[in-house]
């Protein structure tokens, strides 16, 4: 009763997006997310309140099929432990609490059992005051709903990677803005990338990534993604507000870019970087879809996931 009368949930997504409580790390709204847990994109539409409370508050009291942890001891003593992935004749392949995947051969197996634990650590919404609780519930109670939170059809690009700032390190802001542009949209192994996803709604809320220092003065936000080209040839890249964006495919420079701005892809993968300036830009929310070019035979998949 006091989630249907006080909780919000457009707070409740501001909650589930936060990196202590570990939402997005093991669960994909619209595809966009880490698998370990189930999906939650229509949740909301399948699932009870009583039964959300629940599964926060006690998750070990209603497992979902197909979602529990499977121990594995091994003949040399050794345990492994996780939800499985997968099991043919001579393998079985269990994904871990860190999103790992272990293949162990059945030859080395001694037992294997079921456990009653969840992959959910009990404990995870201990930090949230009784309101932001109430919120995040009321949010995954909305989620496949008709209205705001519902997955629609769009092709959005909800699977990021954004350029760290590595705590305002020095050096590695000097080696950032030393180089051209286009250095990072290369493989070097010093820049690191984080993982980070769209709202429900697709919008990436800029003000959530980090700040890189580029030439001069300018601070901007990098963010890379991928699209597969099941048939290669023209797409376009619809922005809410392209409004001083650098785009890159690969390593080439798109050197118009509009809001809807066209690119042409390789057979594949491929990798796309933007640039976002920090200062001067009005609108602190991007939203990038996918659109079919005109008179293009082109067949672009949106590369989801963790």
């Amino acid at each position: 009763e006091y989630v249907e009368a006080s909780g919000d949930p457009v707070s409740g997504e501001a909650v589930y997006r936060r990196d202590n409580l570990l939402c997005m790390t093991c669960h994909a709204i619209g595809g966009a997310g880490g698998t370990l847990g189930p999906d939650f994109t229509s949740i909301g539409a399948s699932a009870p309140v009583d039964y959300l409370i629940d599964s926060l508050l006690q998750p070990q009291k209603q497992i979902k099929e197909g979602y529990h942890v499977v121990m594995i001891t091994k003949k040399d003593g050794t345990v492994a432990a996780g939800k499985l992935a997968s099991e043919n004749d001579t393998t079985v392949t269990l994904q871990d609490p860190a999103d790992q995947l272990i293949e162990i051969p059945k030859s080395t197996i001694a037992s294997q059992e079921m456990s009653p634990v969840s992959l959910m650590p009990p404990g995870l919404t201990q930090s949230l005051r009784k309101d932001e609780f109430a919120d995040l519930i009321k949010f995954m109670s909305r989620l496949g709903k008709e209205g705001d939170f519902k997955v629609g059809s769009e092709r959005y690009i909800r699977t990021i990677q954004s350029l760290d700032d590595k705590g305002g390190d020095q050096g590695y802001a000097d080696m950032v803005r030393h180089k051209p542009m286009k250095f990072v949209t290369t493989d070097d192994p010093r820049l690191i990338w984080r993982p980070s996803y769209s709202k429900t709604n697709g919008d990436i809320p800029l003000e959530d990534l980090p700040q890189v220092r580029g030439q001069g003065r300018e601070f901007l936000h990098f963010i890379r993604f991928q699209l597969n080209a099941k048939t290669p040839g023209n797409s376009i890249l619809k922005f809410n507000d392209a409004e001083g964006l650098h785009v890159f495919v690969g390593g080439a420079k798109v050197e118009l870019v509009s809001d809807d701005t066209l690119i042409n892809l390789k057979p594949g993968l491929n990798q796309l970087t933007v640039a976002v300036p920090v200062t001067n830009r009005s609108n602190q929310i991007l939203r990038i879809e996918v659109l079919d070019a005109p008179s293009d035979s082109a067949q672009i998949q949106v590369v989801y996931g963790k």
